[in-house]
């Protein structure tokens, strides 16, 4: 999907795999490096699924260190978060319980999800890894979701009007695969699993925000 020069994609194999352990054992540095990579808007471009999620029973895969979780708990969600890493899994437990908020955690991975059919009004993914177009991930999401249901994915967001600094922070950021340049070929697996698919460009805080939304039709 990306088509960066030779050199580029040298530099990004490293820094994906080192992003990739930090997820997983180094989980306590998420929020920092997020809040770095994105000038302090990460959590402002999470938020900004909010709007679309009406529930009543959401489901959020790859939910990190669990702030959208809180978030939805505090306005009345029924909702459950799944990830394959066990330290966000703890991470996210300990945020709800802090807040005084209950809400279900499992430690799993999407293509294996331990809910029955039809469990779901609406799935919720911000910034997923490329593990989110995976077939066995689309299949099990359709699995997962009620007749009409929707999922709704953030898949990049990006930082307009830079300086010098914020420009190379960004291409970093891109590299490492945070954020990225949309491409509509990111939609063509969601169709080829059944979904109908709509994508929208929010700009906020002097950000541009992707965020698609694709609804789960009959096959």
């Amino acid at each position: 999907m990306h088509h960066y020069p030779f050199r580029y994609r040298l530099i990004a194999a490293p820094l994906r795999y080192f992003f990739k352990i930090f997820y997983m054992r180094l989980a306590w540095t998420y929020d920092w490096v997020a809040s770095a990579v994105s000038f302090g808007r990460w959590n402002d471009w999470v938020f900004s699924v909010i709007p679309y999620l009406k529930g009543p029973r959401i489901l959020e895969l790859g939910h990190g260190p669990g702030h959208l979780l809180v978030k939805l708990r505090q306005n009345g969600y029924s909702l459950v978060g799944l990830d394959a890493s066990f330290q966000m899994s703890r991470m996210a437990r300990k945020r709800l319980i802090r807040n005084k908020l209950g809400g279900i955690v499992v430690n799993g991975y999407a293509q294996f999800a331990p809910f029955q059919h039809s469990s779901f009004e609406q799935i919720v993914a911000t910034f997923p890894s490329d593990y989110i177009l995976c077939p066995d991930t689309l299949s099990e999401i359709r699995r997962l979701l009620v007749p009409q249901g929707d999922l709704i994915v953030v898949p990049f967001a990006w930082v307009s009007n830079l300086n010098c600094y914020e420009r190379a922070a960004t291409c970093l950021s891109r590299l490492t695969g945070f954020t990225s340049n949309w491409d509509s070929i990111y939609c063509e697996p969601l169709r080829q699993q059944g979904f109908e698919v709509h994508v929208e460009t929010l700009t906020k805080l002097s950000s541009k925000i992707t965020v698609i939304h694709a609804k789960k039709s009959e096959m």
